[in-house]
């Protein structure tokens, strides 16, 4: 996920806009791609402190960047749709992690049930242990079940969002080109 830092000029420098992103490594070249279609430079790319696994990416554009307020617009469409992406890739790891952890939950409720059963209902208490373990074996293969999925399930609206940003860099890179 991105989150602009900072959108005014730098100290000094009124000639060219600024902007600062906080970007998750694996969209790294998607980021600096799609910025750079409309106009835009990468001045530096460092690990935040204090927010591991994401990296501080600081961008500068001239300000009189021709068709500036279309480039906005097409920018923002960008950026919504990059906002998407990162949101859509995350997602079956998520979904896996929740599915997992809640059949880790009953297999822990089944197995804390065996200790409990174990005076007086030795029968009971075995069945409930081995449904304790094949749960938390089960566990394991939902999350891989469950990621591979909702992958699957989500891989049509990430490509629609591919396209999009694909489509806004295009006609940014047009902008610029004919009007340059």
């Amino acid at each position: 996920m991105t989150h602009p830092d900072d959108r005014g000029s730098a100290e000094g420098d009124l000639s060219r806009e600024q902007l600062a992103l906080r970007v998750r490594p694996d969209l790294l070249p998607l980021y600096r791609d799609t910025y750079r279609a409309f106009g835009w430079d990468v001045t530096s790319m460092q690990p935040t402190a204090g927010r591991p696994g994401q990296v501080l990416v600081r961008l500068t554009r001239a300000r009189t960047t021709r068709n500036f307020a279309l480039l906005g617009g097409l920018q923002r469409q960008a950026e919504g749709a990059l906002h998407q992406i990162a949101h859509l890739e995350r997602a079956p790891r998520v979904a896996a992690r929740a599915g997992a952890l809640t059949i880790a939950i009953l297999a822990t409720t089944t197995t804390g049930s065996a200790v409990l059963l174990r005076s007086g209902h030795g029968t009971l208490s075995i069945l409930a242990a081995v449904v304790g373990v094949a749960l938390c074996g089960a566990a394991r293969g939902a999350r891989a079940l469950v990621a591979r999925r909702t992958a699957q399930r989500l891989a049509p609206l990430l490509e629609r969002q591919y396209d999009l940003v694909d489509q806004s860099c295009a006609q940014a890179a047009h902008l610029l080109s004919v009007h340059s």
